[in-house]
């Protein structure tokens, strides 16, 4: 079926009460996005789509355009049961993607975090 794309799956802290997408967004809270890919995708048609996202989400800012040209040429193609992780370090500040397991690179700053 087409229109099933991944299974996503979010983690925060335990002690975290997430009760708006505000408080997942806090840069100052550790967190986890799990995605595991149920067809093809190729890395361009990630690119295209995480540009779109940030600004259709009204993310987009000079800061995050700069951030993007930094972390989008990571993305990789993924096939059926690939799965990409993207996780966040507020203590470090780093965004850092990995696919299967295996890290693709990382970008420091809190605004990438959201």
């Amino acid at each position: 079926d087409a229109s099933k794309v991944c299974a996503a799956v979010l983690y925060l802290p335990e002690h975290l009460r997430a009760a708006t997408g505000d408080d997942v967004m806090d840069p100052t809270v550790p967190k986890v996005l799990e995605l595991r890919y149920l067809r093809r995708f190729s890395g361009d048609q990630f690119r295209i789509i995480s540009r779109w996202s940030i600004s259709m989400n009204g993310l987009m800012s000079a800061s995050t355009e700069a951030d993007l040209k930094v972390f989008n040429p990571f993305y990789q193609s993924v096939s059926h049961g690939d799965c990409y992780t993207l996780s966040y370090d507020p203590t470090s500040g780093r965004s850092t993607l990995a696919l299967n397991g295996q890290e693709l690179g990382s970008i420091e700053g809190a605004e990438f975090s959201r």
